[in-house]
């Protein structure tokens, strides 16, 4: 990883892409002090998508907060959800290609293909574009095969997500201390001559965390929970608030597909659901109210202004968050 990354420390820290919340103020931070930002460029690689368009703007930001040269390589990622049908299409290399060779990212992570033959196609094409500047493709897995597909895709990277992490994930997993080691024997068997290298996320706060990724067989770790109540992320400060407040993960956070079902239409793919603070409408849910009747009182929330019904998504280990910190200190 330092080889591919050179501005990195060891351990190798990485901040998620996290849609919405991880832009370019909180990737440079990260980047600055030895970790790898990742900046949430969204799902839609359609020709002139507002998405693709926002993370162009981002990128142009980070460089100019790196205070680094137009012909250098950025050293931060941007993360695509793939279940989108643009990324399916032909067309969506096309219209990543000309921010890729103008930002020159280091890195890519991909998540979440509606079909396992999206990213079969995807990371040849990624790869071949990036070869100039040595880009290099994550893909976050959730379980061994998964895990062996993305090797044999071509990935770089395999990020082990265990299933105490925030947001979405696969619904079938296991923690990472169960998942990264034998994560790691499947990827020596798939990987040929290549270099690939696999990291841990999943309930990941704090250094003890990261030691016990590391002694479980990971080459470094992501951190997402964490960096979203860190000063740089895009999150409003009352959510900042809410989860430093929130304690005992375990039972302050619920994994469940009910927080993707709540607006009345689920985009995501049947093997992935999310994990979330346990809210208003999921104690009303599991009090017997109708979905119906929850979908229209959170949409009417939502509609409103009011974050009361809003999902907040949050991986087990958020009790260890004490107090809102720069994220250089918490790379640091």
């Amino acid at each position: 990883l330092k080889t591919w990354f050179p501005s990195t420390s060891f351990p190798f820290i990485a901040s998620a892409p996290m849609f919405g919340v991880a832009k370019g103020t909180l990737a440079s931070a990260v980047t600055k002090v030895g970790g790898f930002g990742f900046i949430g460029a969204g799902f839609d690689l359609s020709p002139n998508s507002a998405q693709l368009a926002a993370v162009s703007s981002e990128l142009s930001r980070t460089r100019e907060i790196l205070a680094l040269p137009s012909s250098d390589p950025l050293p931060v990622g941007i993360g695509f959800i793939t279940f989108h049908p643009s990324a399916a299409t032909t067309s969506s290399l096309a219209s990543v290609t000309p921010i890729l060779e103008e930002h020159k990212p280091l890195a890519i992570w991909l998540f979440a293909p509606s079909a396992a033959d999206v990213h079969t196609a995807l990371i040849p094409g990624l790869k071949s574009i990036g070869s100039a500047w040595g880009l290099k493709v994550f893909v976050q897995t959730g379980n061994v095969e998964a895990a062996r597909a993305a090797v044999r895709d071509g990935a770089d990277v395999i990020v082990a997500q265990g299933s105490d992490a925030g947001g979405h994930q696969f619904k079938r997993s296991v923690g990472f201390a169960c998942l990264v080691p034998e994560v790691v024997e499947a990827v020596e068997e798939e990987k040929g001559e290549r270099e690939v290298a696999v990291i841990a996320a999943g309930g990941i706060v704090e250094g003890r965390g990261v030691a016990a990724a590391l002694a479980a067989g990971a080459g470094g770790v992501v951190m997402g929970t964490r960096f979203v109540v860190s000063d740089e992320a895009g999150t409003p400060e009352w959510r900042k608030k809410l989860l430093v407040e929130t304690k005992d993960g375990s039972q302050s956070t619920v994994k469940t597909a009910f927080f993707d079902e709540l607006p009345g239409h689920n985009i995501w793919p049947s093997p992935f659901d999310g994990r979330a603070v346990v809210n208003q409408p999921y104690q009303e849910h599991l009090n017997g109210m109708p979905m119906q009747e929850s979908t229209e009182l959170y949409n009417a929330s939502i509609n409103g202004g009011d974050g009361q019904r809003a999902s907040i998504w949050a991986g087990a280990g958020v009790g260890l968050i004490k107090s809102i910190e720069p994220a250089g200190d918490i790379v640091r």
